[in-house]
Order: structure tokens, then C-alpha cells, then sequence
């Protein structure tokens, strides 16, 4: 029925250009890792509409969904990340990245669609950062305290500019505490994720014609105590 969709995609292609450098500071317990980037990615394979003649008179005049080298587009943007030993026994971590993207071409159903669509789940600013004290103790063994977050800038989860599947902004906080004993063989971790129980879709679909919604979120505050033993 559809003759074209047995046609075979090509291999996506990505031209990529990154200029980095990194350094220590303050005798070595400051370390700085800063990164550009230029990705020019060709024969992008998305899901679309294809054009098609349905009555035989060489003309495309009916369309079908198929998966389709539909795409080219660039993303391009800098990371930076340190990490710090702000002493002894504690040390700190973070990131930041600065993103952006764009299709130059998206077609679908003969028509480049390309001003009207966005990469998928790719927040314009993302952070995060891990605030670590591995402290060893007088009684034996060691614990590990660790507080960490990530930030993220709103994202569209499929390339549809909807802003009723928009995710806005939002932070996640984590945390553990975890005891070790003095051979390394006991381990009893307490670990608790989204502490402030924020509400965030990580992917979802929309069928306006249809009346269809559909979001799936990321887990909730949640908590986990485990018990290791190694031999």
C-alpha cells in the first residue's frame, strides 16, 4: 500500500568540532574543565509524514507515517565543570552547560517544517552540582555524606513546539549517607532522591486531532536503605 516506506534510511551523519581546556589552580585542589562545541548533524532519521501517489496519477497526494532521513540541524554550545577540595575531607562538584539547537531542515509530508520544530529534551541551560564529606572515623571505618542537584531549563519532550506538553524549568535534590566499615566489607547506605517531591515529564505525546494528552513523569521523593557485603 505504501511502496515508500520500504525504502532503506541512511546512517545519520555528524560533522563534529569541539575546542576544550583545562587547568589547576590553588595547588592542584581546584581543577576547571571548559569545553565549545559545533555539531552539524546530516539524514537526521525522524518520524514524519511521507508524501505518496494513492491513485497511480504521479502525483503525491496522500501521506503515511514512516520513519524518514527527514532531518538536518546543528547544536552548539559550551560546558564547564570543577571540581574543588574545599578541604580534607570534603570536596565539591558541579557542571554547567549552555545549549542550543535548531533544525535547518525537517520534512514532512513534502513540506520542511523545520522553523516550527525543536530537538527533543534539549534544555537550553542545564547545572548541577555534588557536595561530597568522606570522613574517616575514630571508632573505624569511614562515612559518606553526599548532597547533590541538578538544575534543567524548560524542554519540549518530542520536537512539537506544544506548550501544553512543555516541561517549565525545574530542580531535583538528592541525598545519601552511607557508613563503610574498616575492612570494606560492610556497607549500610541510606539514600533518599527528589527530596522535594517536584513533579517533572521526562517524555510524552500529544494527538491534537485526537484529543490525546500523554505525559510520563520521573520518579517522586522517594527513599532506600540497603546492605552490602562484600567477600
Amino acid at each position: 500500500l505504501f511502496p515508500q516506506s520500504a525504502l532503506p534510511l541512511e546512517d545519520e551523519s555528524v560533522t563534529a568540532l569541539e575546542l576544550g581546556a583545562k587547568g589547576r589552580w590553588l595547588e592542584g585542589r581546584l581543577e576547571l574543565n571548559a569545553a565549545l562545541f559545533h555539531n552539524r548533524y546530516q539524514d537526521i532519521q525522524l518520524s514524519v509524514f511521507t508524501a505518496y501517489d494513492s491513485n497511480g496519477d504521479g502525483a503525491d497526494d496522500s501521506v503515511f507515517g514512516d520513519f524518514r532521513n527527514a532531518g538536518e540541524g546543528t547544536a552548539r554550545g559550551m560546558e564547564l565543570e570543577w571540581t574543588w577540595q574545599l578541604g580534607r575531607f570534603l570536596r565539591w562538584r558541579a557542571h554547567a552547560g549552555y545549549l542550543d539547537t535548531r533544525y535547518h531542515h525537517y520534512y514532512s509530508g513534502g513540506v520542511d517544517l523545520a522553523d516550527g520544530k525543536r530537538f527533543a529534551n534539549a534544555p537550553r541551560w542545564n547545572a548541577g552540582n555534588s557536595l561530597v564529606l568522606d570522613l574517616p572515623l575514630r571508632g573505624g571505618g569511614w562515612l559518606l555524606a553526599r548532597i547533590d542537584g541538578r538544575l534543567q531549563a524548560k524542554v519540549y519532550p518530542t520536537t512539537e513546539l506544544d506548550e501544553a506538553m512543555a516541561q517549565p524549568a525545574y530542580a531535583v535534590w538528592n541525598a545519601s549517607l552511607a557508613w563503610t566499615s574498616p575492612q570494606q566489607r560492610w556497607q549500610v547506605a541510606l539514600r533518599g532522591e527528589n527530596l522535594g517531591d517536584t513533579a517533572y515529564r521526562v517524555t510524552g505525546f500529544s494527538f491534537p486531532t485526537l484529543g490525546i494528552l500523554s505525559g510520563h513523569y520521573g520518579p517522586p521523593r522517594n527513599w532506600s536503605l540497603s546492605l552490602r557485603w562484600s567477600y
